[in-house]
């Protein structure tokens, strides 16, 4: 998550610079483009544990021990 969020900072910044002529972000906007990401990568997680993938799918207790303690609801 701190790659991933030291990412949203500089995506953030240029679009900031080069987008929006200087203006900053909201509060909101800021808070609802993380919380975007770090579902996009809670999703990814989840669908990669798709028997599809067979060998190469990831585990359900790999999944949830990288997610332990950063989910709301985790029962």
């Amino acid at each position: 998550l701190v790659i991933q969020s030291a990412h949203l900072i500089w995506s953030l910044r240029c679009e900031r610079v080069i987008r929006n002529e200087g203006r900053n972000f909201t509060e909101n906007e800021i808070r609802y483009r993380w919380v975007k990401k770090v579902n996009d990568l809670l999703e990814l997680d989840r669908n990669m544990m798709h028997r599809k993938y067979e060998k190469k799918a990831l585990s359900k207790r790999l999944v949830l021990q990288s997610w332990k303690g950063i989910l709301v609801n985790e029962d």
